[in-house]
């Protein structure tokens, strides 16, 4: 797997290393793009050998309580939605004179039947129902569905922090945030008004809820029963987002990883679950049809069969190639980690999903475009990439063992070392002296007499 993802990223880096220089330096390939390729291993190389070194020494000199970590790290989360926020809006002003009307949009506001592919989309009708009900009280107006679109997507860049923060770390964290909020291709789809941004949240709010049930069970902090319907919860929101649209099958991955803990049994539960909620989604949209499940089911797997597609963009815009570099460069430091120490956090949901869903940074798979999946997961393993250049492992002295031909140890070798007091600095009482009692006169043994004998009515004690 490690493999495989090297040979991605290197072939990523490579191909975006050429479309900058096509489109920054010189539109002609030559041999000036071939060393330029070759400088952006050495830079990306470089640039984390530099950054590994400055925090070392950093590290050394400094070190920061966990409460001080978790101040700055509320500070720059707080900081990245708020420069994602007047991103936003400043795009929505740049395009204010140029807001379209979409097929969602009319859908919405005429209220007329939809077709029967768009409605067996579960992810389009709950999108259509959303903006209608927005709509029937602020008014049929485009701009009130963008800032709709505003408002989902922030709410979106709050969850990726959350989900990440709980299986990746926060420095991971961090990163997918900041390349949702500022990222110009998911910021651009606040104009497009479709329902992938709506989906890309319940997406990552079911990311956080089956990733914290399934690395709560199978690291032991919950009990028997708990784990179970902690099963039962991750199966369900899997079979239900994956009725509103199939890419959410991935989050399968998740629920095979109760497999590391030897969670087996919440496993086939999981799975179960999930089963019986997908089809009972169909029958519960059969009946308001008023048709048959089995036509439901047919007409969603045909709606996928006829209209998925599989397109592996490079990039949309030019920014948008110098934003795919600086990811690419950032998951390149992954590759250095793991080939430096051998050892990295358990990475194996996350290249799965990206193995998947984003072979390229701008990957569009599904019946929607779906390129959200991609930038993030490509946030997300640059940001465990930066992660593991900030690891340091202790130097720890490997005990030798003794092998079986070793030489024989002697009586005196074997017996163990005596331990060695330290000399108690505080002041000792005196040592106790021995004395005898003397007297001024001796008495001879024949007047050591005490008891003396009277006559039996001698009562001179009596009153």
């Amino acid at each position: 797997m490690w493999a495989v993802y090297t040979c991605l990223t290197g072939v990523m880096l490579a191909n975006y290393a050429i479309l900058f220089w096509q489109k920054k330096i010189n539109a002609v390939i030559n041999y000036g793009t071939a060393l330029f390729v070759v400088f952006m291993f050495g830079a990306a190389a470089g640039i984390y050998i530099l950054v590994r070194y400055i925090f070392g020494k950093v590290r050394e000199k400094y070190s920061m309580s966990g409460h001080t970590k978790l101040l700055w790290e509320i500070f720059i989360a707080l900081s990245i939605f708020c420069a994602g926020l007047i991103y936003r809006v400043s795009l929505y002003l740049q395009n204010i004179n140029s807001l379209a009307e979409t097929s969602y949009y009319q859908l919405a506001t005429v209220k007329a039947e939809p077709s029967a592919e768009s409605m067996v989309h579960g992810a389009s009708y709950l999108y259509t129902m959303c903006l209608s009900f927005i709509l029937s009280f602020l008014g049929n107006k485009v701009a009130v569905a963008v800032w709709m679109q505003i408002l989902i997507q922030m709410v979106t860049v709050f969850l990726a922090y959350f989900a990440v923060r709980r299986l990746a770390g926060r420095i991971p964290a961090c990163i997918a945030m900041l390349v949702l909020a500022v990222s110009s291709v998911y910021a651009g789809q606040i104009l497009v008004m479709s329902p992938e941004s709506l989906f890309f949240a319940l997406y990552l709010a079911g990311l956080l809820i089956v990733g914290g049930c399934v690395k709560n069970v199978c690291q032991c902090r919950t009990g028997r029963w708990q784990a179970f319907w902690g099963a039962v919860l991750s199966g369900f929101i899997v079979g239900f987002l994956t009725y509103l649209d199939a890419i959410a099958v991935t989050l399968v991955i998740f629920l095979f990883s109760f497999l590391t803990g030897k969670k087996y049994r919440e496993t086939a539960v999981s799975l179960i679950a999930g089963g019986l909620t997908f089809a009972g989604m169909l029958a519960l949209n059969a009946y308001s049809d008023y048709t048959e499940i089995g036509k439901i089911a047919k007409a969603w797997f045909e709606l996928y069969r006829t209209n998925a597609s599989v397109d592996y963009l490079f990039y949309r815009t030019e920014f948008s190639v110098v934003e795919c570099l600086v990811l690419v460069m950032l998951a390149f430091w992954l590759i250095m980690a793991f080939w430096n120490r051998r050892k990295t956090q358990n990475v194996t949901p996350w290249f799965l999903l990206l193995f998947l869903l984003a072979p390229t940074p701008l990957a569009a798979t599904g019946v929607l475009s779906y390129q959200a999946w991609s930038v993030f997961l490509w946030g997300v393993v640059a940001g465990i990439g930066v992660q593991q250049s900030f690891v340091y492992e202790k130097d720890v002295p490997i005990k030798q063992e003794a092998s079986v031909e070793s030489e024989p140890v002697t009586e005196e070798e074997a017996q163990p070392e005596k331990p060695r007091f330290l000399d108690n600095p505080l002041p000792l009482p005196k040592k106790h002296e021995k004395r005898t009692m003397d007297y001024q006169y001796e008495v001879g043994k024949d007047m050591m007499k005490f008891d003396i004998e009277i006559a039996e009515n001698d009562d001179f004690d009596i009153l």
